[in-house]
């Protein structure tokens, strides 16, 4: 199964979930005009190797990617804020409260975390 195949398997799963309503949960919470999306994951954000949810750069991101292991190819899957800079985002500054918080809650609730991995990020409280 590749990634796209992968990504349309999840958006079909998610149906009935939490996660399925994650586009709704958005339009909410950032006062959107209308859902960016009907799912999950489409067209605009999965490519051949990974794909990543539909939203805002300045949002945790869901992600899933191929990754070739040192035996053999494997899934990777998890969230992440995305630190490549761009027009809409010319520093990472703004994510920088938000990372933090982030990553004191995976230190708060490892429970919730399993296998969770929390990358320090230089001048990010609590990173």
């Amino acid at each position: 199964m590749n990634i796209r195949e992968l990504a349309a398997a999840l958006n079909s799963a998610a149906d009935g979930h939490d996660v399925g309503q994650l586009q709704e949960l958005r339009v909410r919470i950032r006062s959107l005009r209308r859902r960016p999306s009907k799912s999950l994951f489409d067209g605009r954000t999965t490519f051949d190797n990974y794909a990543f949810h539909l939203g805002d750069r300045s949002e945790l991101q869901f992600n899933i990617g191929s990754e070739d292991g040192e035996t053999e190819p494997y899934v990777r899957f998890g969230v992440a804020f995305s630190l490549q800079l761009s027009q809409s985002l010319p520093t990472i500054a703004p994510l920088l409260p938000k990372i933090a918080r982030f990553n004191e809650y995976v230190r708060s609730h490892p429970e919730r975390c399993a296998k969770s991995v929390v990358a320090n990020v230089a001048g990010v409280p609590n990173a």
